[in-house]
């Protein structure tokens, strides 16, 4: 793995992830025990007495979720030694003493076969150079029935639709600036978080349900289907409540609670392209119809400004996450309002600072 690799994750993910303050980690590990509740899934049931992986562990948001509801022991790996250092540091400050941390790639994992009785990825696959590799490793490490939690992006729907105009517009800056310019600017830890995610992380892949599903199930696990059910502001848990959302949701969120019931294929595990995009999923005419003329505006307007790029782009994505987090079906409507608002502003912002300087 190159070190230029662990350098962008160890800013990206150590920098961002490491400033969460107690409280703002009890709230994430909130949102996974509604995830649970809302699926009719008990964690403790999950975990009492597991020896548990949590694999591209961040901050150590899953490892004190998987302590809390009774796992005997948990490693935790990562490519980022910040993210090692501060998940060591949170499970401390959460009580919890059986654990060990590993600095590596997800795709040279330091165990024996079938160490784990339960492997936990939350957010990593689409993110790591080689994901078919990835997961053969996380596969290989888990004991013949246990269990695994696998999250990832699912393809298609309006917000990635906006974060890949927002990744090109904002290609130039690089993340210390980001992070620098959003925690200037109010941001709170998960907002700066989830926008370097998506703004900044050298690989962002988003996959179909088939696809995904079709991996796993190369790796072993029997007819792996995803959670229908989440937060609010999980488009899984939107498409699945208010059918009338998919249109603009894509894929959703793609959330897995799978038993392993076999060795994966030999076949399985052949690389796939590095490029950005995991399944070939092309956006929606409907959302292309709304959003296209807006969004090459928007690179009109601010691609030669990046600090106005980058505050453009963060107030969209945080009206995007608000609007999804409401009650009720998606309010498309006002999404572009806000959209078509936003880049007006940003317009009348950058007239006037030419005006003054000519």
């Amino acid at each position: 793995m190159s070190s230029n690799l662990e350098s962008q994750h160890d800013t990206v993910f150590g920098k961002t992830l490491a400033a969460y303050n107690k409280p703002e980690m009890e709230e994430f590990v909130g949102f996974f025990t509604q995830r649970f509740a809302n699926n009719n899934i008990s964690p403790t049931e999950v975990f009492a007495d597991k020896t548990c992986l949590d694999a591209g562990c961040g901050n150590g948001r899953g490892s004190i979720f998987m302590m809390s509801n009774n796992a005997r022991h948990v490693d935790f790996a990562d490519i980022s030694p910040t993210n090692i250092k501060s998940t060591t540091q949170n499970l401390v400050d959460f009580g919890f003493t059986s654990f060990v941390g590993h600095e590596t790639s997800l795709e040279t994992l330091p165990f024996e076969d079938e160490s784990f009785d339960f492997v936990w990825c939350n957010g990593v696959v689409m993110h790591t150079h080689n994901p078919d590799l990835c997961l053969k490793e996380l596969t290989r490490v888990l004991r013949i029935g246990g269990q695994a939690w696998i999250y990832v992006y699912g393809a298609g729907g309006v917000y990635w639709y906006a974060v890949r105009h927002f990744r090109s517009l904002l290609s130039n800056i690089s993340a210390d600036t980001c992070i620098a310019a959003l925690r200037l600017m109010g941001y709170a830890n998960r907002y700066v978080a989830e926008y370097l995610d998506d703004w900044k992380v050298p690989y962002l892949r988003t996959y179909t349900d088939s696809d995904f599903s079709g991996r796993l199930s190369d790796f072993g696990f029997d007819n792996p289907q995803p959670l229908p059910y989440g937060v609010m502001y999980d488009t899984s848990h939107r498409r699945t409540t208010f059918p009338e959302d998919k249109i603009w949701l894509g894929d959703g969120d793609l959330r897995y609670l799978e038993t392993k019931t076999a060795v994966g294929k030999e076949s399985a595990g052949i690389p796939i392209s590095d490029s950005e995009y995991g399944s070939e999923a092309p956006f929606s005419p409907e959302i292309i119809n709304r959003f296209k003329t807006i969004f090459d505006n928007l690179t009109d307007i601010v691609s030669e400004e990046p600090l106005i790029a980058l505050a453009t782009c963060a107030k969209i994505q945080f009206s995007l996450r608000e609007i999804l987090s409401r009650e009720g079906p998606f309010a498309i409507d006002d999404f572009e309002d806000v959209a078509r608002e936003t880049c007006g502003l940003s317009a009348d912002l950058l007239g006037r600072f030419r005006g003054e300087n000519s």
